[in-house]
């Protein structure tokens, strides 16, 4: 079974067989409007009340996070450390279900430069798992939207062994974000996801890299919303400025 407490979030219960994650950084760090002004380095931060109720939601949600999920043993698991400001957390996929995603669904095989892979290759587990897999089989990839960046969620040692023994090129399964969803442990790590997702968008907006955000839609079931910057709004704004800056005399 892969050890998946090396970051120290999150501890083995009985006899290694729940993973228990500790929250209480990520909550007292994060979900704060005084933290995120402080983190920002705003020194007159005006939060609007929105953004403060929302944080209170994402604080409430992640009160009920269950915090630890049951490892079942031969099942490997992937986890990927997050820092959003001074908070931090693991978010878990569990490689089974992706496994079956890839088997049963529709998926994109892609051929990428091994350079390129390298650079997001997660090497900080490697002194803890048994190097043990199936060269010929592709790599899995998803997009992981918060970070705007690739994450290798099965395969870095293939990956890494590829770019040591100077191959070019890989093919690699990319999964949509649904697929890459689907795939996380349990539901509670899905809200994570999505809260994540959210608080990326708050930062923005707070140190205006966005000029609006807006409601994407409504996660129903976990009675969230999940935003997005609202790009009519920006697209209105940035034609204005063009024509300021073309009719001016």
């Amino acid at each position: 079974m892969q050890d998946i407490s090396r970051y120290g979030y999150g501890k083995w219960r009985n006899n290694k067989r729940q993973y228990e994650i500790d929250m209480d950084i990520f909550l007292m760090e994060l979900c704060s409007e005084q933290k995120m002004a402080q983190n920002l380095k705003l020194e007159k931060c005006i939060i609007p009340q929105l953004i403060i109720d929302e944080l209170h939601l994402y604080r409430r949600k992640l009160s009920e996070f269950q915090d630890y999920f049951i490892a079942q043993p031969g099942i490997q698991y992937f986890e990927y450390e997050c820092f959003v400001g001074t908070g931090r957390f693991v978010i878990v996929w569990d490689i089974s279900k992706v496994e079956k995603i890839v088997n049963n669904e529709r998926v994109i095989r892609r051929k990428i430069k091994v350079s390129e892979l390298y650079e997001i290759v997660d090497k900080s587990g490697f002194e803890y798992e048994t190097k043990s897999y199936n060269a010929e089989k592709p790599p899995v990839i998803a997009y992981y939207k918060p970070f705007n960046t690739y994450v290798i969620i099965d395969g870095n040692h293939r990956i890494y062994d590829a770019y040591h023994s100077g191959k070019k090129e890989i093919e690699v399964i990319v999964l949509n974000e649904e697929q890459m969803i689907s795939s996380l442990v349990n539901k509670d790590y899905v809200v994570l996801y999505k809260i994540h997702w959210n608080l990326q968008y708050i930062f923005n907006y707070l140190v205006c890299n966005i000029d609006k955000i807006r409601y994407r839609n409504q996660d129903k079931e976990n009675g969230l919303f999940i935003l997005e910057d609202d790009k009519k709004e920006l697209f209105r704004k940035r034609i204005l400025q063009w024509l300021l800056n073309h009719l001016s005399f």
